[in-house]
C-alpha cells in the first residue's frame, strides 16, 4: 500500500476524558456494543430466514490508579476545598451521585470521549506534543451511567479503582451514531 500513511492509536497517545475531566491516571478503557437480534423462522423451512435487530446496548469499564489529596506533605483522603490537590476519586470527576444511594435518582448521565494525542513540529523545528482539537475525537460514548465499582488494595501495587458503566450511544471517528429515527420521547416536558 504505497503512498498510504497509517496513523495507529495506542494507550500511550490516547487521552480519556470522563465527564469533561481528563483522566490522567487512567489505566484502561474497555467498551463493547451489542446488537440483539431475533431469528425469523417460517413454517416448512428448517433454516432461519432472517435475523431482525431488536435491541442495542453499550457497556464497558474504565480503571484509574488512585491518588489521594495532599495536605502539608501528608496523604489524606479528606478533600481540601478549592485545591488542585484533591486526589482523583469519583467526587473529583463529578460522578459521586452515581454511587451515593441518597442521590442516585437525581444523578445525570455523562460522556466518555477518547482523543488521540499527536506531535506537531514547532516553529523552531522541535517536535512538541499537543492534543487534537475537540472536533477530532476518536471515540465517544454518550449518555453513560455508572453501574458498578470495585477497588483493589494490595501491598504489591497501587490502588486501582474500576468503574463499570452503560451508555446509550457509541460514536466513532468513522461514523456518527444517531438515535433511532422514529423514536418518540414520552417524557413529560
Amino acid at each position: 500500500m504505497a503512498g498510504i500513511n497509517s496513523n495507529l492509536v495506542s494507550g500511550a497517545n490516547a487521552l480519556i476524558v470522563v465527564n469533561g475531566k481528563k483522566m490522567v491516571m487512567a489505566q484502561d478503557l474497555n467498551y463493547s456494543v451489542r446488537v440483539d437480534v431475533l431469528p425469523v423462522e417460517v413454517m416448512g423451512s428448517y433454516e432461519v430466514v432472517a435475523y431482525e435487530p431488536i435491541g442495542y446496548s453499550v457497556s464497558g469499564s474504565f480503571s484509574i490508579t488512585r491518588y489521594l489529596a495532599k495536605t502539608t506533605g501528608v496523604l489524606s483522603a479528606t478533600p481540601i476545598p478549592n485545591s488542585s490537590e484533591n486526589g482523583n476519586g469519583i467526587g473529583q470527576i463529578g460522578l459521586q451521585k452515581h454511587l451515593n444511594p441518597a442521590e442516585i435518582a437525581v444523578s445525570e448521565t455523562f460522556d466518555i470521549v477518547v482523543y488521540k494525542k499527536g506531535s506537531l513540529a514547532a516553529d523552531d523545528g522541535n517536535p512538541q506534543t499537543v492534543e487534537y482539537p475537540t472536533t477530532s475525537e476518536f471515540t465517544k460514548l454518550s449518555g453513560c451511567r455508572i453501574t458498578g465499582f470495585s477497588s483493589t488494595v494490595s501491598k504489591r501495587s497501587f490502588v486501582i479503582e474500576q468503574y463499570q458503566f452503560v451508555a446509550t450511544l457509541y460514536d466513532d471517528e468513522s461514523f456518527n451514531g444517531s438515535a433511532t429515527v422514529n423514536f418518540k420521547d414520552l417524557t413529560p416536558a
